[in-house]
């Protein structure tokens, strides 16, 4: 349980609580509108960047694309670009393959691509173990609160995670983490159907 002084943490009065669960039904079928978007954008973007089964960076960048434009809002609310995400999470992925002697992306994507064109077979369409955790403590959380799926969902989870790939594309952005969650819980708590 979290406590009011929290980073990230709801400020709604009890009176828009109640309000928000009288339209939950209206917000379940917007939820499954959302699901329908932001997996097959985040599929695009794992594919595009040759990183396999779309993971939390994926789905991060999928909430920054997507039309309720939460996930971008929180992120220049909180001074950061959230075209810079994607330009880090390269990076990342690029120092971390120069640190065991990998070849470079260019080089990487090239083999994929031949991998690709020889099965004729596409990307799986699921979700990695990160991909897979990050949905979960997103719906966990949306459940409790009672609340309606949108990007800015996504970056208050990321905000709160303290290693992988969106920790350390957040750090080399230069993220302050607390300011990122609380315009992600803003723009979550404002956010109408």
């Amino acid at each position: 349980m979290t406590s009011p002084n929290q980073p990230g943490t709801s400020s709604m009065s009890l009176k828009d609580r109640v309000r928000r669960l009288a339209t939950r039904p209206a917000a379940k079928i917007a939820d499954v509108r959302f699901m329908a978007e932001l997996f097959p954008v985040a599929d695009a973007h794992a594919a595009r960047l040759g990183d396999g089964p779309a993971g939390a960076e994926h789905l991060l960048l999928a909430a920054l694309d997507l039309p309720d434009g939460t996930g971008r809002a929180a992120f220049r609310a909180a001074g950061l670009d959230p075209d810079g995400f994607e330009t880090a999470l390269v990076s990342q992925h690029r120092e971390a393959l120069a640190a065991l002697g990998e070849p470079g992306l260019d080089t990487l994507d090239a083999q994929l691509d031949d991998a690709v064109a020889a099965t004729g077979a596409p990307m799986s369409g699921k979700s990695s173990p990160s991909g897979r955790e990050m949905f979960r403590v997103v719906v966990d959380r949306l459940r409790a609160e009672h609340s309606q799926l949108t990007g800015a969902w996504f970056v208050l989870v990321a905000s709160e995670q303290t290693a992988g790939t969106v920790a350390r594309a957040l750090d080399a952005m230069g993220a302050d983490r607390t300011k990122l969650a609380d315009a992600a819980r803003a723009e979550i708590d404002t956010f109408e159907l």
